[in-house]
């Protein structure tokens, strides 16, 4: 069977080189548009010279009609170009997921909140983090759906369906990919899409207005039969010397306006451009999951395809970017080009100015689950859990899916009965904090619809709550233990709510004296015991394990090291039992320490 690394690397090859052909195309077609111009404007200039006015107006317009059209090859060669470059693109990613290389990945800095139940704790967040690893969506809105996913908790209902159509979605890897690289050759940054969005909001100045209407219509019919009657030698250059007149007073109408369009919506176009090409790879894709199908729903419909309706205002825009050119200038006067294109424009963002947020916001839903799908396609060993109704967490061969394979040590955990909390003791370094981690982890990627790095997980859904980097705040006057204490203030009041509260808290009341800590932690632990609360508590307060005698609830697991001359050795197994074996002496004499 094929890896994972070279069904990617495969993929690349192949896509550099349909990149190199495109490049060389590219190329070509550039150096023909160039020889195309020269030669068109040194045969109008010849024709001129030699006073054959009605045969250079017929070649410019011929010569105006055959540069469209090469123009236009010339931009899909263009775009194949890049697309192919963005497929490499999005393979070489996926190597780097492989290898857990997530610097370079946006970590989703924006939905970092420190005061969050758990997302700080397990690094949902920041840099190498979950975000990063599961994250392949190119738009604002598919990373925010996505964060929310991971941060928020989610109807079973909802993180079933995404399984199915994750699961779907990642056995079409060619079409996911494709998706992915139609995406990430735009700008989708919130400055170019809020200027889309302030002209969507804008009230319409030309279209519904009579004037505008027989303007756009009588422009190009009397523009043409000018330019027709001139070329006959009907009429006089005078007479249409009065028409360019009139073009020019009627096109002043509304230049301001038009140019103020034209700022806004310029950036847009290649936006625009490649929300329609993955728009229209959506629409071509046939589907079985109910999920899949309603978002496909929202773009193609018996007599609807948004593709279409997106294609014409790009073509409208491609030709009102270049108002600045001396070939439209020519036209605008002539036909009226600025008032027919602000009516075109208009009458469309009329139509569907309420649909372009929903489209983007369904694109956005569809690359969250395209990440979720290219999750279980990079970590095949990865499996969805099962949900049941009656609180459970089951997993086996749990690890944590930020550790690299070769290092990942991987344990079982059963909760057993609800409401037991489990201490876990253990050295300096031997994998306690991993451990809740790891737990955690996994059970906001099964949450999220995502596949867990386990061999089997079974659960019921939880309300997460974490308490592990408690740090000073210098501009509250907090310590890092009166921080502590809020956080454990957090969670009582989580205490008896539905979804129940599954709770990992990690070296407790460390702020303070070792009396202190240890009857506080008695205390907290009886009030989490007496109100059926389930979780995880690591420590080095190896006292806090006689509790296990008198509170039937309370579960004793260790993380054990062994010293062998100045080597300190762990296999990072999780085991029964309070822990007896520690290392800080061992670890202070090798630090210089003279213990």
């Amino acid at each position: 069977m094929e890896s994972v690394r070279s069904i990617y690397q495969n993929h690349i090859t192949e896509s550099k080189r349909k990149f190199e052909r495109y490049k060389l195309l590219e190329r070509k077609w550039s150096l023909l548009r160039v020889l195309y111009f020269l030669l068109g404007i040194s045969l109008l200039i010849y024709v001129t010279s030699s006073g054959i006015f009605q045969l250079a107006i017929l070649l410019f317009i011929s010569f105006l009609v055959g540069f469209a059209l090469l123009v236009q090859r010339h931009r899909e060669i263009r775009y194949l170009r890049d697309f192919w470059q963005a497929m490499v693109s999005v393979n070489e990613e996926e190597i780097d997921r492989l290898d857990l290389n997530l610097t370079k990945f946006d970590g989703g800095a924006t939905y970092i909140d420190p005061a969050h139940s758990y997302t700080s704790d397990l690094d949902i967040f920041g840099k190498q983090s979950i975000f990063q690893l599961l994250n392949r969506a190119n738009t604002i809105e598919g990373k925010s759906r996505l964060a929310s996913w991971l941060s928020q908790p989610q109807e079973e209902s909802a993180i079933l369906a995404r399984q199915k159509s994750s699961q779907e979605l990642s056995d079409k890897t060619d079409w996911t990919t494709s998706f992915l690289a139609h995406l990430k050759l735009g700008d989708h940054t919130t400055v170019d899409k809020s200027k889309l969005t302030q002209w969507l909001a804008r009230e319409e100045q030309v279209y519904g207005r009579k004037l505008y209407l027989v303007l756009s219509i009588l422009g190009p019919l009397l523009g043409t039969l000018s330019v027709v009657l001139l070329s006959l030698s009907i009429i006089p250059y005078g007479v249409f010397g009065i028409w360019l007149l009139i073009g020019v007073g009627v096109v002043g109408l509304r230049f301001k306006y038009a140019s103020e369009t034209a700022l806004l919506l310029t950036p847009s176009i290649t936006l625009l451009k490649n929300y329609r090409k993955a728009i229209l790879h959506l629409e071509q894709e046939s589907f079985e999951s109910a999920q899949l199908q309603k978002i496909q729903s929202n773009f193609k419909q018996q007599n609807f395809l948004a593709s279409a309706a997106i294609e014409r205002l790009e073509k409208h825009l491609d030709q009102f970017q270049n108002r600045s050119n001396i070939l439209y200038i020519s036209l605008n006067i002539v036909f009226f080009l600025d008032i027919i294109l602000l009516y075109r424009m208009e009458k469309w963002r009329k139509q569907y100015r309420a649909k372009v947020a929903e489209w983007m916001d369904q694109i956005g839903e569809m690359e969250a689950l395209v990440s979720l799908a290219f999750h279980r396609h990079t970590f095949p060993d990865t499996v969805y859990p099962s949900f049941v109704k009656v609180p459970k967490f089951e997993g086996v061969q749990l690890g944590h899916p930020l550790i690299p394979v070769a290092k990942r040590v991987s344990n079982d955990f059963n909760l057993g009965d609800t409401g037991r909390c489990y201490l876990i003791t253990g050295s300096n370094m031997s994998g306690k904090t991993t451990f809740l981690r790891t737990l955690g982890v996994n059970m906001v990627l099964a949450q999220a619809g995502a596949t867990v790095t386990a061999r089997s997980l079974e659960l019921s859904q939880w309300t997460i709550f974490t308490s592990m980097r408690n740090q000073d705040d210098l501009s509250e006057s907090v310590s890092s233990f009166y921080a502590e204490l809020k956080r454990i203030k957090e969670l009582l009041g989580l205490l008896g709510q539905n979804p129940p509260v599954f709770y990992l808290l990690d070296e407790i009341l460390k702020g303070t004296n070792s009396a202190d800590r240890i009857k506080g932690s008695e205390a907290l632990i009886k009030q989490l015991l007496a109100a059926h609360a389930s979780g995880c508590i690591s420590t080095h307060d190896v006292e806090l394990g006689n509790m296990a005698s008198e509170w039937k609830g309370l579960i004793n697991k260790s993380f054990n090291s062994e010293i062998k001359d100045d080597d300190i050795l762990f296999d990072y197994q999780i085991k029964d039992g309070v822990c007896h074996s520690f290392n800080a002496s061992k670890l202070m004499q090798l630090m210089g320490i003279k213990v």
